[in-house]
């Protein structure tokens, strides 16, 4: 078969060759051969390709789906917390003119807690307040609200724009946290320097009331914690 060339007249003859050397036609089917192998092993790549590039587009599509979901907890938590700071800034303001700054110490002592407990019940969801520095013994950080923090901190540090964190916590939660920042004045008066800021009496009433207090010092400006919002996925 590979004995068979074609001569000038078109009649085929048998052609001898040497021991080892391929005959032309035979290199003819060989390079054919390899070329196929080379055109499938081709078509391959490019089916492999084309249904990467796919299944990367349906991931797209679903990357974008998940981001516009996440800007509605991002606007969801900053409405939860504006109003939960409202209600509780009310109640706080309300009892400093009842009793005074030693009385809106134990107010916070014993009702803050209760009044965002109730507004998590109303709003669906899970709302506290926590810090670095923790007065109340409750508001200590968990890992994730800790690592929020510390980032918080540190763009507060580099003279950074603060801005909200919204986390994916696992596959149901997702947490809104938010700084809370010494901005008003009123706030130094537990929370400023003591014997500057917190006068003596009511640094008293403080330690009676939280042992292990570790949330004064603090000046305008400072980071005093933030609120962590925490959402069920799937209920907005």
């Amino acid at each position: 078969m590979f004995g068979l060339f074609p001569n000038k007249n078109g009649n085929s003859k048998e052609k001898k060759h040497s021991k080892g050397i391929i005959p032309l036609e035979a290199k003819y089917y060989l390079k054919i051969s390899f070329c196929k192998n080379i055109y499938e092993e081709n078509m391959k790549y490019i089916i492999i390709t084309i249904l990467a590039m796919l299944m990367l587009i349906s991931c797209g599509d679903k990357k974008q789906y998940n981001e516009e979901e996440m800007e509605v907890y991002s606007k969801k938590g900053q409405e939860i917390v504006l109003e939960t700071f409202g209600v509780l800034r009310t109640h706080l303001m309300s009892s400093i003119q009842t009793g005074g700054i030693g009385y809106a110490v134990g107010y916070c002592n014993e009702e803050a807690q209760k009044l965002m407990d109730s507004m998590s019940q109303v709003k669906g969801v899970k709302i506290r307040r926590t810090t670095l520095n923790v007065r109340n013994p409750n508001d200590v950080p968990d890992a994730f609200e800790r690592e929020a923090l510390l980032v918080i901190k540190e763009s507060l540090t580099l003279g950074q724009s603060l801005h909200p964190i919204l986390k994916k916590l696992d596959e149901k939660t997702i947490a809104y946290f938010h700084p809370i920042l010494i901005d008003n004045p009123v706030c130094l008066n537990c929370h400023g320097v003591v014997g500057v800021n917190v006068d003596s009496t009511l640094f008293k009433t403080i330690k009676e009331l939280y042992p292990n207090d570790n949330a004064t010092g603090y000046k305008m400006g400072d980071l005093r914690g933030m609120w962590s919002v925490r959402f069920t996925l799937g209920e907005k």
